[in-house]
């Protein structure tokens, strides 16, 4: 309501109460000579947990106390060297006034139409703190996001090339028994690529269930291992004959 009459607005502010009823800020507008408020909007009254009723008739001096940087504030506005002012400041009450709790807030004081009467807009700073910090939350988010999505495109083209060349050396290997370790690189490959497909779009595919075959994995952990130490080590498999599945989510 009051950011116009910041940029040196060529009139004061119109006062519309059914438009302030509106706004999400805390408004009050008070007399210049008396600083009786005459306006209280719902969001003033929810901020000083009290009615419209009870609080049009009382001062600003009255709800928030000696607040030397506030009256000077109201002081210039009201004189006309200014036509609006604001300033970060803690809002304070007198011991057994209506408002106890001193509240840290940003606060804009701004000339009416009617130079009898005065605006005083406030918002907590813990609220701005929380918009700014869930602004800089949902930014740092999108980042990571798409640094997830470089660094799968980045990953998801060397492994093409590696399943593409142990593909090509197993046609090459005269004996079968080394076979088995281009298709460790493979499957490896594959189940990298299948990681990365899941990177790029995690939410692409639902879940489902489906066999598994344990005996499969066993024998994966074991060309692995093998592969890792050719020598001085012997795995003893003593499989069931049955084929045993276990369900599992993928």
């Amino acid at each position: 309501m009051l950011r116009n009459s910041f940029k040196g607005a060529a009139s004061a502010a119109p006062f519309f109460p059914t438009l302030l009823d509106q706004m999400p800020n805390a408004i009050v507008v008070f007399r210049a000579e008396t600083q009786q408020l005459v306006y209280v909007n719902p969001a003033a009254e929810s901020a000083l947990d009290l009615s419209r009723k009870s609080l049009e008739g009382q001062s600003v001096h009255g709800l928030f106390g000696e607040n030397e940087a506030l009256a000077y504030m109201i002081s210039e506005v009201k004189l006309g060297h200014v036509q609006a002012q604001r300033q970060e400041m803690v809002l304070h009450s007198l011991p057994g006034s209506i408002h106890q709790d001193s509240i840290p807030a940003h606060v804009a004081i701004a000339l009416l139409d009617d130079p009898e009467l005065l605006m005083m807009e406030w918002f907590p700073i813990d609220q701005q703190l929380r918009s700014e910090r869930d602004e800089r939350v949902t930014q740092q988010v999108e980042a990571n996001k798409q640094l997830m999505r470089n660094l799968a495109h980045e990953i998801k083209n060397p492994l093409g090339g590696i399943r593409g060349a142990a593909q090509l050396l197993e046609f090459e290997l005269p004996e079968k028994g080394l076979r088995e370790y281009t298709q460790v690189i493979i499957k490896e490959s594959d189940r990298l690529q299948t990681l990365v497909d899941r990177l790029l779009a995690p939410h692409r595919k639902a879940h489902v269930m489906e066999s598994f075959n344990v005996h499969e994995a066993l024998e994966r952990v074991r060309s692995l291992v093998l592969a890792e130490f050719p020598k001085g080590l012997r795995i003893i498999r003593n499989y069931d004959k049955r084929q045993y599945y276990r369900r599992h989510w993928k």
